[in-house]
């Protein structure tokens, strides 16, 4: 009689480390002697900017968002989804695992903007805080997110 073969297996040593340490992590947000604090500022500025102006789109005080909309030639319903990607683009910016997408698409909410702006040849002084946000996003992105709020070391 052939004897038969025996198999063993042997599992892995499970390794605990990655359940030691959370995944992200909050490092102290308004901690500005880090190297990070040009970064913050702007994260902090850009996020306030655009929580603000998507809250706008959906409260009913400002009026001015409807006429602004008929003037351009856009559809009243586009002011509800800008509102909504400005919004939740302000939150989404402090999480580094989506972070450069949600700056390419505020990014193109302001390129969108400052088209729409110039080509209706509204003033000056109406193009200057679409630049000035598309600058701070530019930097947010240059920076990169290595120093962005929640780290995930």
């Amino acid at each position: 009689m052939k004897a038969k073969p025996s198999f063993t297996f042997s599992c892995p040593k499970k390794d605990n480390s990655a359940l030691e340490q959370p995944k992200y992590s909050m490092i102290n947000m308004y901690d500005f002697r880090s190297d990070n604090w040009p970064y913050l500022l702007c994260l902090w500025a850009v996020c306030y900017v655009f929580s603000l102006a998507g809250l706008t789109k959906f409260t009913p005080a400002p009026a001015h968002w409807p006429d602004n909309f008929k003037r351009w030639n856009l559809p009243i319903p586009l002011i509800y989804v800008i509102g909504f990607l400005e919004f939740t683009g302000a939150f989404a910016l402090l999480f580094p695992a989506i972070q450069q997408m949600v700056i390419w698409v505020l990014g193109g909410i302001m390129v969108a903007a400052l088209s729409i702006l110039a080509l209706n040849r509204e003033a000056f002084r109406f193009l200057v805080i679409p630049m000035v946000i598309l600058t701070l996003l530019t930097l947010i992105h240059w920076m990169g997110s290595d120093a962005s709020i929640i780290s995930t070391n």
